[in-house]
């Protein structure tokens, strides 16, 4: 089954002319093709004329889709007191079936903040390419908005990213606590992709949230890299098949997932 993104399918009117959105359709064979549907409209919670340009850059990780969507708001200007000529930005969006997708509202790729640079009015990202342990990520940068100068004034950028690094959860000198919805875990072992100038440690809870007598508190966890190993004085392979929460203690640090490593 393949899965193609479209922009500007018909739909709602903002003005006089047609609001730019995202929608999808499938085929089995790239003969026969589904009706399209919209996959992202704006919504209440969204401010001014926002439009959504189209989305490229679609990755798998595990399970889990990620796409990179343009963002279009025409009714700004790059520059406090400038011509409304438009700027443009990226934001995430995530699916774990390829139909159904949740964006983010916060820029993923913002625009340059500072005034005069070739990607201040606009940074659309369009592609992306694993390198190593690295996300690259290719965008177009407009210097002065939407449809200033197109021949002079748009380039390709490139911006770089550690493996899976989209959003973190991050503690300063006062500890922070984050913990997970009850799950049933495999007969696996753990790593974090975190990066601490601190320490990060791991309790598996049962049901009712108390430590598991088994495992106890893991060993304190430092450094920066992908795939820190996560000890416990017993395996994490006793948990397996119960219902049970992971607690993650940090203090100076950021957590940007886990992965459970299946056993064997």
């Amino acid at each position: 089954m393949k899965w193609t993104p479209i922009v500007n399918p018909p739909g709602p009117k903002a003005g006089t002319f047609s609001r730019r959105l995202v929608a999808l359709t499938r085929s089995r064979d790239f003969l026969e093709w589904e009706k399209p549907w919209r996959i992202f409209v704006p919504d209440q919670d969204d401010e001014g004329l926002l439009e959504f340009y189209g989305m490229g850059g679609t990755h798998s990780r595990g399970r889990l889709l990620v796409g990179l969507v343009r963002v279009l708001r025409d009714d700004l200007p790059h520059e406090p007191g400038a011509a409304v000529e438009g700027i443009g930005y990226t934001v995430l969006a995530t699916s774990r079936d390829g139909v159904h997708w949740t964006r983010d509202r916060e820029p993923f790729l913002p625009r340059n903040p500072v005034p005069g640079t070739w990607d201040r009015a606009m940074t659309w990202a369009s592609a992306v390419q694993p390198v190593g342990d690295e996300l690259f990520i290719y965008y177009g940068g407009y210097a002065r908005g939407h449809k200033i100068a197109p021949g002079t004034e748009r380039q390709i950028g490139l911006a770089r990213m550690r493996r899976d690094r989209y959003v973190s959860r991050r503690a300063g000198s006062a500890a922070g606590v984050l913990r997970t919805p009850l799950l049933q875990l495999p007969a696996c072992s753990m790593t974090i992709n975190a990066a601490i100038r601190g320490e990060v440690r791991v309790c598996v809870l049962n049901a009712e949230g108390e430590p598991l007598a088994e495992l106890g508190e893991s060993r304190a966890i430092h450094g920066d890299a992908l795939a820190h190993p996560v000890h416990w004085r017993g395996t994490l392979a006793t948990a397996a098949g119960r219902p049970v929460c992971l607690e993650f203690g940090l203090r100076e640090a950021e957590l940007f997932g886990f992965d459970l490593v299946a056993a064997g």
